[in-house]
């Protein structure tokens, strides 16, 4: 038995060990609600355009989107078609599938790089906003064991690629600001003195 079937067998046991999910359940439909905020990185992407349009949490916003471009690059366009590996429960049909069918590989967890990448980033810049933001995001990877539609290897390689896009999209965030920041800045006084002007000159 090679390290992949070992791998693959402690997976699925660990997996098996959570599905305590009855169909229809509350629990189901908690899980269900939480995985939600991680689909398509939407949740994220809003967070992070909303937070670049404010001068304290500009660095926050930059350093979420580069954590999630990254993590579109190397996860899921590089990592999952390099390791092509098939969802759990496409593996063990025993149970049921309570989530739509995914189209694309299982390693890395996209739900878990989409979400704690970005939560990460925030952490980086500051730690109380980030904690409650890492643990929501802990939260949705954890979500994707207890739906069948990962294995505990695929959200701990999400995390592991968050843990390095988060870093670089921290790093390039504060180097991209430093430049660009004093620019931003004079520009926005210009424009606020040209609103002063005019409204004086209405008067």
């Amino acid at each position: 038995m090679n390290f992949v079937d070992v791998m693959q067998s402690f997976d699925l046991t660990v997996l098996d060990r959570l599905q305590t999910l009855e169909p229809g359940s509350f629990a189901e439909r908690i899980w269900k609600f939480i995985t939600l905020f991680a689909e398509s990185g939407i949740f994220w992407i809003v967070l992070a355009v909303v937070l670049l349009l404010f001068r304290r949490t500009r660095r926050w916003g930059l350093a979420m989107g580069i954590a999630l471009t990254l993590g579109l690059i190397v996860g899921n366009m590089v990592l999952k078609n390099a390791v092509a590996r098939i969802r759990p429960y496409d593996i063990n049909t025993y149970y049921p599938l309570i989530i739509d069918r995914l189209t694309d590989y299982s390693f890395p967890s996209g739900h878990t790089m989409g979400a704690l990448g970005p939560a990460l980033a925030i952490f980086w810049h500051n730690k109380k906003a980030g904690i409650p933001a890492v643990i929501f995001a802990l939260l949705i990877s954890i979500s994707r064991l207890h739906l069948y539609a990962h294995y505990p290897s695929d959200v701990l390689g999400g995390a592991v690629v968050a843990l390095f896009t988060s870093l670089a999209g921290w790093l390039l965030s504060e180097l991209i600001m430093n430049k660009l920041e004093p620019k931003l800045d004079g520009l926005s006084a210009r424009v606020k003195e040209k609103a002063r002007s005019r409204k004086g000159s209405s008067q």
